[in-house]
């Protein structure tokens, strides 16, 4: 399970099962990647977020992947 807010001060503002994710993927504009946001496709519904910086865009969409990599392989 994924908990996210809409600012670092709030609590949680909803819950995404990791298991149900169809996708994780940057956003494109004129068809270059922007890791500073990314969205996690869970079929029915697509959540987008919004990363500080490139790098920590790109940390999350790795970490996710890599989770549901390892879920859907085991």
């Amino acid at each position: 399970m994924l908990s996210f807010s809409l600012s670092p001060s709030e609590k949680a503002g909803g819950i995404i099962d990791l298991r149900l994710v169809k996708d994780i993927f940057a956003y494109e504009k004129g068809g270059k990647a922007d890791t500073t946001r990314f969205n996690v496709d869970c079929g029915d519904k697509v959540y987008k977020f919004k990363a500080r910086n490139e790098e920590e865009g790109q940390t999350w969409l790795d970490g996710l992947n890599a989770w549901r990599d390892y879920f859907v392989l085991h």
